[in-house]
């Protein structure tokens, strides 16, 4: 348990980090998006629903004060995704590892579109390519999957 939350520590600091730092190259600007729904995997599916939504909302609300959006731009829409990832743990933590991924790739795409249609509405028009950062989050969370498992059945 206390391995799971140093995890989620770290991952929610890269993904305050990768906002907060300028992109080294111009074309993969978008890609700060990876680590925070990689951070939002782990929140969803490594803790319960309450911590869950809470941490996903505090997170996107650091997002939102770093990145000087109106409050609620990020933090909104991922308290809403640690949310639903919260209520979906038991299913997709039983599912076999290449189903959990393929699962968890297009929950991202989902929420990458809702959270893109969000920004929209705001007046955020600095906007990157919807596939390429969950893809990069899913797949990085094939390692985690197993600490998610080992977590899970302690309960």
């Amino acid at each position: 348990m206390l391995l799971s939350r140093l995890v989620i520590l770290l991952l929610c600091v890269a993904a305050l980090l990768a906002a907060a730092l300028p992109s080294p190259l111009p074309g993969i600007g978008g890609l700060r998006d990876a680590p925070l729904m990689l951070a939002l995997l782990a929140l969803g599916l490594l803790l319960g629903s309450g911590p869950a939504v809470v941490g996903a909302f505090v997170l996107g609300l650091g997002l939102d004060v770093l990145l000087h959006l109106p409050l609620g731009s990020y933090a909104l829409p991922a308290g809403v995704f640690g949310g639903l990832l919260a209520l979906l743990r038991a299913m997709l933590l039983r599912q076999p590892l290449w189903q959990q991924l393929l699962s968890l790739a297009l929950l991202l795409v989902a929420y990458e579109l809702v959270q893109t249609q969000w920004l929209l509405r705001l007046g955020d028009f600095a906007l990157s390519a919807h596939w390429l950062p969950p893809l990069l989050a899913a797949a990085a969370w094939a390692p985690l999957a197993l600490l998610a498992r080992r977590n899970a059945e302690g309960f």
